[in-house]
């Protein structure tokens, strides 16, 4: 079920998701980090990591799945497009990876779905009254 209400889940890895999105790539030229060390470790790893361990906590905790697309709006459109912090020979492809594995997390595990254990039925419910 998904849960309607803005509660602190909501609030923490918006925050969290923009500030890897937005002021990562920023923060990361600043600390002086060559482009390779932005590319693999920054961009790949650690926001790699976030959107695999958000799919998986927006699936087990109920949140709605639209939060999954913060951070690769949020890297698309500001820090590339806006500041251009990140180069859009790869901004853009590393967005969409980041939607990709954010989904890939929130719709692979199923171990809590219900209807795993059901019994498919052929020609549906079928009665002895007819």
């Amino acid at each position: 079920m998904v849960k309607n209400n803005l509660n602190k889940s909501y609030v923490y890895h918006i925050l969290i998701s923009l500030f890897l999105g937005v002021f990562s790539p920023y923060f990361s030229r600043l600390l002086g980090f060559n482009e390779l060390t932005r590319l693999a470790l920054v961009y790949f790893l650690i926001n790699g990591v976030y959107m695999l361990y958000l799919g998986l906590y927006t699936r087990k905790r109920g949140l709605t799945p639209f939060i999954l697309v913060v951070l690769p709006l949020g890297f698309s459109v500001l820090a590339t497009l806006l500041w251009q912090a990140v180069s859009t020979d790869y901004g853009f492809y590393f967005s969409g990876l980041y939607l990709i594995l954010g989904l890939f997390t929130f719709f692979g595990d199923t171990r809590d779905d219900p209807d795993e254990d059901m019994i498919p039925i052929e020609h549906g419910f079928q009665s002895d009254d007819i």
